[in-house]
């Protein structure tokens, strides 16, 4: 991979996983009747969705330990 490459979030593995995880959480939300757990699957949809955006930020700053520690 080269860098440019690397720049792009969207190429990297970590953060496709990341964001399938987060639209799987979305439609599981979607899809559930039980409104008991709301504030729960929000927080956890909130949790879930800034994984990916944590590592998109990560490849923007991209500086050697300042990328490693969104990881």
């Amino acid at each position: 991979m080269q860098l440019q490459d690397s720049l792009n979030y969207k190429k990297l593995k970590v953060w496709q996983k990341a964001h399938e995880n987060a639209l799987r959480a979305i439609e599981l939300y979607r899809n559930s009747s039980c409104r008991k757990f709301e504030n729960i699957f929000k927080q956890f949809i909130n949790a879930i969705t800034s994984i990916g955006a944590n590592i998109a930020e990560g490849i923007g700053d991209f500086k050697g330990r300042e990328f490693i520690r969104f990881f």
